[in-house]
C-alpha cells in the first residue's frame, strides 16, 4: 500500500471517530435540554371562567328605592311606565313631574301630591317627594328609624319639625321628613347629594342676588 493511500485511510478512520463522538455529545445535550422545565408540555392552570366573571363584576352601590324607584338610576320614562303622570313643569333646577298621588297611598298614609325632580335636561330622578295629608311626622320617623340612621333632627316645641336619615353604605343619598308648624301636611323626600348640593348653591346665589338688589334700592 502506498503512503498516500495509507494517509487517506487513516484520515477516514479519524473522521469517523470524530463524527461518532460528536453525535454522542449532541445527543446528550438534546436529552439535557429536553429535561428542562421550559421544554415541558404541561399546561398551566388558568382561573375558571366563572371566577374571572365574578371578579370582574362590580358590586352595585346601594341606593334608596321608594316604591321600587331607584333614586339616581331610574328614569322618568321608566317611572311613567309604572305610575300615572298628571303633568310636568319646569323647575329652577330642572323638570318637575307630577304623578297621580292615589298610586302612592300606603295604609292610612294618604298622598296628596307626588313630584319627581330631574336636573337640567336629564332624565334621571334625583329628588322624589311625597306630600301626605295630616301631621304624620312622628309616625314616619318611628317607621323609618327602624331601617335608617337619623343624622339630623330639629324638633322645637313650637315650629317646623325636620329630620334626615342615612342609609348604611350610601353616602350619596338621604331621606328627610318635614312638617311645617302651621300646616296639616307632611313631606317625605328622597334626595341625592348631587341634587342637594346644586340646590343649596342655587339658594345661596339667589339670596345673594336678593341682598344685592335690596342694597341697590335702599
Amino acid at each position: 500500500m502506498t503512503r498516500r493511500k495509507m494517509e487517506n485511510k487513516v484520515s477516514k478512520i479519524i473522521l469517523g471517530i470524530l463524527i461518532i463522538g460528536s453525535k454522542g455529545i449532541f445527543a446528550n445535550q438534546v436529552d439535557e435540554l429536553n429535561s428542562k422545565s421550559f421544554y415541558t408540555t404541561e399546561k398551566k392552570e388558568h382561573p375558571k371562567t366563572e371566577e374571572i366573571e365574578k371578579s370582574q363584576v362590580k358590586k352595585e352601590s346601594p341606593c334608596l328605592e321608594p316604591y321600587g324607584i331607584k333614586l339616581g338610576k331610574t328614569t322618568i320614562k321608566e317611572l311613567k311606565n309604572k305610575f300615572s303622570l298628571k303633568f310636568k313643569e319646569k323647575g329652577a333646577l330642572g323638570q318637575m313631574y307630577h304623578f297621580n298621588p292615589v298610586d302612592f297611598n300606603v295604609g292610612d298614609l294618604k298622598a296628596i301630591e307626588v313630584i319627581a325632580y330631574t336636573l337640567g335636561d336629564g332624565d334621571i330622578i334625583e329628588n322624589f317627594e311625597i306630600l301626605f295629608e295630616g301631621k304624620k311626622y312622628t309616625k314616619l320617623k318611628e317607621y323609618l328609624s327602624k331601617s335608617y340612621e337619623i343624622t339630623y333632627e330639629e324638633e322645637p316645641f313650637v315650629g317646623d319639625k325636620e329630620c334626615d336619615f342615612w342609609q348604611k353604605g350610601n353616602n350619596n343619598q338621604f331621606l328627610f321628613i318635614v312638617e311645617p308648624h302651621i300646616s296639616f301636611e307632611t313631606t317625605l323626600g328622597y334626595r341625592t347629594q348631587k341634587f342637594n348640593d346644586i340646590r343649596n348653591e342655587f339658594i345661596k346665589e339667589s339670596n345673594q342676588q336678593k341682598d344685592a338688589d335690596m342694597e341697590s334700592k335702599l
